[in-house]
């Protein structure tokens, strides 16, 4: 089981350091390493979970940088009333895409894992988010 678990996490790394460069392709390795010893996932688990995750993480990158286009594109010296209503718009509908994208993904892991294992997923985001943070700070210092 273990062996399966590696396999399945060297395949998703190495899927991860081609799409990304190089900082950006170790930290989803360590993101993939992360999750998966907080989930437990089980081998069938993880041959689904995987797929599931990397589309609403890829989908919602999509979504971000458009919203940070959006926001970086304002000229607040120039701006008509009607161009930041549009402006306000893109921005609004960005972050409704980022919700409906959060419900969709959390509508099929129910069909793959259990919801404590969601509960968890969640918690095991934050954890490392929160500890890639913490890395960061440290070595800039």
């Amino acid at each position: 089981m273990k062996k399966l678990l590696l396999t399945l996490l060297i395949c998703a790394s190495s899927i991860s350091f081609a799409q990304e460069g190089r900082e950006g392709g170790r930290i989803d390795a360590m993101r993939i390493a992360f999750i998966t010893e907080r989930l437990e996932l089980t081998p069938a688990e993880a041959e689904k979970f995987w797929p599931v995750y990397n589309a609403y993480r890829s989908r919602e990158k999509e979504i971000r940088k458009s919203k940070y286009m959006t926001v970086r594109g304002i000229n607040n010296a120039n701006l008509t009333e009607k161009e930041a209503a549009t402006a306000l718009a893109e921005i609004e509908k960005g972050e409704t895409d980022l919700h409906e994208n959060r419900r969709g993904f959390i509508s099929k892991l129910k069909q793959i894992i259990p919801a404590l294992k969601i509960l968890k997923l969640k918690k095991a985001e934050d954890d490392f988010n929160r500890q890639l943070l913490k890395r960061y700070r440290n070595n800039k210092d």
